[in-house]
């Protein structure tokens, strides 16, 4: 869910470089995605960081849903 909220510049970015398991080279993921190697660095920078922030979010609403679920409040109103 998280990942699919990252636009996708970054979230291409950040799929290769999970499938190359951060093995690759950054001049091999800029060509691969056609860009320079300091922009694909910068979008798996950033691509990471929006993905956590998202994670972080989450959390924080699931925690929530099972604090109110622990004290006996109705959570249908809630959205995530």
């Amino acid at each position: 869910i998280a990942l699919g909220l990252v636009p996708n510049r970054e979230r291409l970015a950040v799929r290769l470089f999970w499938v190359t398991e951060g093995q690759a080279d950054l001049v091999w993921l800029g060509q691969r995605l056609n860009i320079d190697y300091r922009t694909a660095e910068a979008r798996i920078r950033k691509g990471h960081e929006l993905l956590r922030q998202h994670l972080a979010t989450l959390e924080a609403c699931h925690d929530r849903i099972l604090n109110r679920r622990a004290m006996g409040v109705d959570n249908t109103e809630l959205q995530v």
